[in-house]
């Protein structure tokens, strides 16, 4: 096999194996990230699937597929999951943080997260892990981007590239 021939190997393999996760962050306003199972070059990540499927909230019928969703009372932090198209894939997620004291955003880091503690935090993990949930929600993406974990007591979700 040729060097070329190992190298195209070698991207075609990490494009379909990396999350395609694509922070936008506007300074003072929002941070949002776009997370979805096929990226533009074609590779799948199972990933936003695999967070979908897991949420213990009911699927809602949307046009063009379905959706779950999470978010905060205030509205700083509003997470929407949606299927589209053929694929079985094709899931892409929505994560938005907006400034307040349960955020912390850096906009020169692009990292951003929140922590959700009292009953909002009890809401939330029975969203993430149902109802009759006793052992907390963990979800980390295989990069390391994504990190949640919920319980009872706190809810906590971190993006850090």
């Amino acid at each position: 096999m040729s060097r070329f021939s190992l190298f195209l190997a070698a991207l075609i393999f990490s494009v379909s194996a990396q999350a395609e996760i694509r922070p936008i962050f506007i300074p003072g306003k929002l941070a949002t990230l776009i997370w979805q199972g096929v990226s533009a070059m074609g590779g799948i990540d199972p990933e936003p699937r695999e967070f979908f499927d897991a949420l213990a909230i009911p699927e809602q019928e949307q046009s063009g597929g379905k959706a779950k969703g999470l978010k905060t009372e205030a509205k700083d932090f509003v997470l929407a999951c949606g299927t589209k198209g053929m694929t079985k894939e094709n899931v892409i997620c929505s994560v938005n943080f907006k400034p307040s004291d349960r955020t912390k955003i850096d906009y020169k880091k692009q990292t951003a997260e929140i922590e959700v503690t009292g009953p909002e935090a009890a809401l939330l993990y029975a969203q993430c892990a149902g109802n009759d949930a006793t052992e907390p929600f963990v979800f980390e993406t295989q990069n390391g981007w994504i990190q949640i974990e919920s319980t009872a007591d706190r809810f906590y979700f971190r993006f850090a590239k």
